[in-house]
């Protein structure tokens, strides 16, 4: 028997998103450099990160604690910004996204020393999704990017 990778993003209702009630290109700017200046330097490191999940194997998971403390301070973070109406798809894709790595994490740091099997399913679950909803991503910061450069107030359909 095979275990099933879940790979399903978690919703993130829209209830949790601050919704700007402008949308105008300078907003959209402005929600882009606060976006980028939430994100903790150490969370683009990947060494910071391979050192908790080896500490987390090894029976030590206060590595992988406290990484998993400073991805929920970037997600309180995020969603304390004031998101223009365009940015609403992308702020909810990244935070489910986070949240989606921190409960894997999760997974890891709770079953690394007890159920190797169970961490690395987790861990191979973030493997396969994160590259395919980091495209997505991807997809729509440039779509955000193109409306900020704009001079004129953007729609939402």
């Amino acid at each position: 028997r095979t275990a099933r990778l879940n790979t399903t993003l978690p919703n993130v209702p829209l209830s949790e998103i601050r919704v700007g009630s402008t949308n105008t290109s300078a907003d959209i700017q402005t929600y882009l450099q606060k976006v980028d200046g939430a994100r903790p330097r150490d969370l683009g490191d990947t060494t910071s990160v391979t050192q908790g999940l080896t500490s987390a194997f090894d029976g030590k998971p206060a590595g992988l604690q406290s990484l998993r403390a400073r991805i929920s301070a970037y997600e309180e973070a995020l969603r304390g910004i004031s998101t223009p109406p365009s940015a609403v798809e992308l702020q909810r894709t990244f935070i489910a996204m986070i949240r989606f790595t921190n409960d894997r994490l999760g997974a890891i740091q709770q079953y690394a020393a007890t159920d190797p099997v169970r961490a690395y399913l987790a861990a191979r679950e973030m493997q396969v999704a994160l590259p395919q909803h980091l495209a997505r991503l991807q997809e729509l910061r440039g779509s955000l990017e193109a409306l900020s450069t704009g001079s004129t107030t953007t729609t939402v359909p």
